[in-house]
């Protein structure tokens, strides 16, 4: 007897298009989730705004900033591997490390506005980028 073996047929995954970011909820045209993250962003900016005429104030700002012999060197390797390492605060944060360093680099440690003019942008363009992303 003799017997025919039949060869499996193939079994593919159904395609599914990729997600992409920037086209929003499905059916939404990506212009308009581009503007209303626009919108957000500028609505966020637009709040914070007030910030840029206060002062360092005396919360944290002397630990993080002002008296922070780290972080008034600037945006240095030193500071870089410093911030890397370092759990001041009780916290790894490197980014918000690199962030004051840089802040320091540009404006200096003494006038607060600099420091808040990069807070505001940072925070606008997360409110934009959360918009894009849900």
């Amino acid at each position: 007897m003799v017997t025919s073996r039949k060869k499996p047929s193939k079994v593919t995954a159904p395609t599914v298009p990729p997600l992409n970011a920037s086209d929003g909820p499905p059916g939404t045209p990506a212009w308009q989730t581009w503007t209303v993250a626009g919108v957000l962003a500028v609505v966020a900016l637009l709040c914070y705004l007030p910030a840029l005429d206060g002062e360092f104030v005396n919360w944290d700002d002397t630990v993080y900033v002002t008296d922070n012999m780290h972080i008034r060197e600037g945006l240095t390797g030193k500071t870089v591997a410093w911030a890397f390492t370092s759990i001041e605060q009780s916290n790894w944060h490197p980014l918000t490390w690199l962030s004051h360093a840089a802040d320091v680099s540009l404006y200096g440690y003494v006038d607060a506005r600099g420091h808040h003019l990069t807070n505001i942008i940072l925070h606008a363009l997360n409110t934009g980028l959360l918009a894009v992303v849900l």
